[in-house]
């Protein structure tokens, strides 16, 4: 399975996609948003690791049609999915209320309708902005994304600083 793409000015390497359960986790203990944090990578100058929690159902279905990311499993059910620059409105005080993001998203296929059972995940991205006309961002958005039915959750995360 690959895990390396250039993506719009950036190289993202999937450094892990792993089921941290043993047991299904219920609905009622799963929260409404994925859970993500980023962080710079000590590597290099413009490098980043992004660690995300993401609650998906235990029955997936395998994915077609995808683009724009990699498969973050073997039996292609779970894709990591890249979608460019985009202004999130947030309650973080701004000039104009938004936050200017890269918009992440773990994408899978659940055809149950009210799924009850759910498997979480641990999934840990590094990316590297390589052209420099790669615009900058003040934080990620993540999320998760049905493609059936079509459902949308998702976190704004902004990079831990080690500077204060």
């Amino acid at each position: 399975m690959e895990n390396k793409i250039t993506l719009a000015g950036l190289d993202f390497v999937i450094n892990f996609c792993n089921k941290i359960n043993t047991q299904p986790i219920p609905l009622a203990e799963v929260p409404q948003q994925s859970l993500a944090n980023i962080y710079a990578n000590p590597k290099g100058e413009r490098h980043y690791i992004v660690n995300i929690i993401s609650f998906l159902p235990v029955k997936l279905d395998p994915l077609k049609n995808t683009s724009s990311g990699l498969f973050l499993n073997d039996e292609k059910t779970i894709f990591f999915n890249y979608n460019g620059v985009t202004d999130v409105k947030t309650s973080i005080h701004t000039e104009n209320g938004l936050v200017v993001s890269r918009d992440f998203n773990i994408v899978y296929d659940s055809t149950d309708p009210i799924p009850s059972e759910f498997d979480m995940y641990h999934i840990q991205i590094d990316y590297k902005i390589t052209s420099l006309r790669t615009q900058s961002v003040e934080a990620i958005v993540v999320h998760d994304k049905n493609l059936d039915p079509e459902t949308d959750r998702g976190t704004v995360t902004t990079p831990v600083s080690t500077e204060e």
